[in-house]
């Protein structure tokens, strides 16, 4: 899994895109301590890899890999706000490759990502137990599963990176 994470990170560098060097584990800890949730290995170990990009940057498609200070700042308002801005269904799993919408609070959005300054974002859905409900794209009204992992979502960003950059399309 480590070589999808440098793959990443060697694409960023040749792009020419500012990243931060990777996140400790006592950093990433701390984050877990303080939200009361595990990250699922493969986040954690991305992180340990790159501690994406550096603030303000863009890749080509103008899309923003959040520090994990970034992610932490925004957690609050991922919590609450996600899900109060989209319709009051139950969320499905991502499994159901539905465009599901949400409102219950069963789950956490973490927001690793964002494209053309958070016009729409990029969120790993988790269960209040930590469990992965897959990758999805979030614009306060639409959501949408991308991918059932992150390691999922990073692969078909690699491969397609404007693909991933309108979802919506």
């Amino acid at each position: 899994m480590s070589d999808l994470w440098q793959q990443m990170r060697n694409a960023w560098i040749l792009a020419g895109v500012q990243i931060n060097p990777g996140a400790t584990p006592d950093s990433i800890g701390r984050i877990e301590e303080k939200r009361c949730i595990r990250l699922p290995d493969e986040l954690r170990d991305y992180l340990l890899v790159s501690n994406g990009m550096q603030e303000g940057e863009i890749d080509d498609e103008l899309i923003s890999f959040h520090s994990l200070d970034l992610i932490d700042s925004e957690w609050e308002w991922n919590e609450g706000q996600l899900a109060s801005d989209i319709a009051e269904e139950p969320m499905a799993h991502c499994g159901d490759r539905n465009n599901a919408t949400n409102c219950s609070h069963g789950f956490v959005d973490i927001v690793f990502a964002d494209w053309l300054h958070n016009s729409h974002v990029y969120s790993l859905r988790l269960s209040r137990d930590g469990q992965p409900l897959g990758v999805w794209c979030l614009d306060g009204t639409n959501s949408k599963c991308l991918a059932e992992t992150f390691s999922e979502f990073v692969a078909g960003y690699l491969s397609n990176a404007s693909e991933t950059a309108n979802p919506w399309a």
